[in-house]
């Protein structure tokens, strides 16, 4: 693995991201105690997207980015799953995995989602 970053809730570690050499992010959870592991990673290349899926593979949300050539920023179009909508934590991923797809595309001004 690569590097490893950690979100924190006072001293609980509620997500740790680490990057492969693939470029796919292991998804490591620590919501209410319970450990859980997913997978975010680039797919296509002309209609590119980012998504993340379970240990199982089932795609769990999708977020495809869009250039405006009028502001020069992104926008996100976000989709999600029925088993994604279950998640009590679905806020958490929804953000930081937002702040991902900034980091990835190194675009740090006007979000728009």
């Amino acid at each position: 693995m690569g590097t490893t970053v950690e979100i924190k809730e006072g001293k609980n570690i509620l997500l740790k991201f680490a990057m492969n050499w693939d470029s796919n992010i292991f998804v490591h959870t620590y919501f209410d105690q319970i450990g859980k592991d997913y997978i975010f990673k680039h797919t296509g290349f002309f209609k590119e997207s980012f998504v993340l899926t379970d240990q199982k593979g089932n795609e769990l949300l999708r977020m495809k980015p869009n250039f405006k050539w009028n502001t020069l920023n992104y926008e996100y179009e976000i989709m999600t799953s029925d088993i994604f909508e279950t998640f009590n934590e679905k806020k958490y991923f929804v953000v930081k995995f937002f702040a991902l797809c900034q980091l990835l595309y190194g675009d740090d001004d006007g979000y728009v989602m």
